[in-house]
């Protein structure tokens, strides 16, 4: 036992010693939360002393050594999307999409190298990459699910406000939908104005943004067809 003790003690020893350049899931969630809480860039030597051995997979972490507010997948199939997005048959099992306009979600991302939707209660995002997405355009695509986590963990502001003349003509669903689709679009507005800038920083501290360490395995990618990002998808 004394032995076995020693060696896991210089195992561990041995794993925390090490600083990774790339930036997985849980190095991702320590740079951005701090660059989000106090625009400050660690650098991977910094990092490495804040890494926990054991992680869950996906887990989202919007502040510093804060608690996990949602779970991300990234590289998800288009049928993944299409299931977040549609409300279950509770007899059939059968999607439904009526609530759910596709050609908004792809208009809205048609500038984008992927296609973000998620559900709530609990926080739950998935991102579908496009044909060619790079490893800097993946890295960008989790910020933005960072920053809708920490919009939708917020008090009252993922929840459809009682007096909201707006949406007193939808449904429930469509109302929450709505507004969900309202907090996807401002924080992708957010990332696409900031995300720039801080990837600049993020190579000067010595990240390396060129290698996908965010998958843990190979994931899908969509094709969108058409100019205008309407027509047709496939996976």
């Amino acid at each position: 036992m004394l032995l076995l003790s020693i060696h896991l003690g210089m195992n561990h020893a041995a794993v925390r010693a090490v600083s990774m350049r790339s930036l997985n899931r849980q190095r991702a969630n320590i740079v951005l939360s701090n660059l989000m809480a106090s625009d400050r860039v660690l650098t991977p030597v910094q990092v490495s002393r804040e890494e926990h051995i054991f992680e869950a997979e996906g887990a989202l972490r919007t502040a510093p050594n804060g608690p996990v507010v949602g779970v991300c997948k990234i590289g998800v199939s288009l049928k993944a999307l299409l299931e977040t997005l549609s409300e279950r048959h509770a007899r059939s099992g059968a999607m439904q999409l009526e609530n759910v306009d596709l050609s908004t979600l792809t208009h809205v991302f048609r500038h984008q190298s992927y296609i973000l939707w998620c559900s709530t209660a609990p926080i739950q995002i998935v991102i579908a990459l496009k044909q060619g997405s790079t490893a800097e355009s993946q890295l960008q695509a989790w910020y933005h699910a960072l920053l809708l986590a920490k919009k939708l963990s917020e008090p009252n502001l993922g929840k459809v406000p009682d007096d909201d003349k707006r949406l007193s003509v939808d449904s429930s669903v469509a109302g929450k939908r709505k507004l969900l689709l309202a907090h996807v679009e401002a924080t992708l507005d957010h990332t696409s104005r900031s995300f720039g800038a801080y990837a600049k920083r993020l190579r000067a501290a010595g990240w390396d943004l060129d290698v996908a360490a965010l998958e843990t395995y190979s994931g899908s990618r969509i094709i969108v067809a058409g100019s205008d990002g309407t027509q047709r998808m496939q996976s």
